[in-house]
């Protein structure tokens, strides 16, 4: 388990925060990233797929610390859009899905939760973050 999964998994059990909320204040202690508190507010609606099961929270949380991490002061001006697509393609090949409706039938569990999911967006960014 990578450094960033088993923070992952701490803050999850811990806090009680979203797949989103999870992935980006684990990647902010991994990767020394200064966020504010809106910045943890901000992500905290992409959780659930958006409320309604669409793009899963866990892969949002990861394109929000890429976009900390590669943008200096437009999105257009970076890597990331690459690196995100980058980020959506290797969490979809290990979980066959990047939607949370269909990834919640499969992955979730009531004593976990979602922890299988934020785990595996953990390992897609850092997989992506490791190589930088």
């Amino acid at each position: 388990m990578t450094r960033l999964e088993e923070v992952c998994a701490r803050l999850y059990r811990e806090h009680d925060y979203n797949c989103a909320e999870t992935v980006l204040h684990a990647a902010a202690e991994v990767y020394g990233l200064d966020l504010t508190r809106d910045a943890y507010k901000a992500i905290g609606g992409f959780g659930g797929g958006c409320g309604c099961g669409h793009l899963c929270g866990a892969v949002a949380g990861g394109c929000a610390a890429i976009g900390c991490l590669r943008i200096k002061t437009v999105a257009h001006q970076s890597d990331a859009g690459e690196l995100c697509a980058e980020l959506l393609t290797r969490f979809e090949k290990e979980t066959g899905s990047v939607l949370c409706r269909d990834l919640r039938p499969r992955l979730f569990t009531d004593k976990a939760r979602c922890e299988a999911t934020i785990l595996a967006g953990a390992r897609a960014l850092d997989s992506i973050v490791g190589r930088l």
